[in-house]
């Protein structure tokens, strides 16, 4: 384990013009290198595929070209 901290502030978030997002907790997950970030991107699309079908298949491709498959 790379980074053993735990859960804590590591990253500032904001949309990708620069504007800030919501208030809100934010987790961010490197999917391209963390395999248990892999399995919680697939649990994710799983969950959210009746709520937003587009946002489930690109999750599955993006992961699919990083595991290059």
């Amino acid at each position: 384990m790379k980074d053993p901290q735990g859960c804590c502030e590591k990253f500032a978030v904001a949309y990708a013009n620069g504007s800030p997002v919501p208030p809100g907790k934010y987790f961010t997950l490197n999917f391209a290198t963390d395999p248990h970030a892999q399995v919680a991107i697939l649990a994710y699309a799983e969950s959210v595929e009746k709520e937003n079908p587009v946002l489930a298949a690109d999750l599955r491709r993006e992961l699919a070209e990083v595991l290059g498959s």
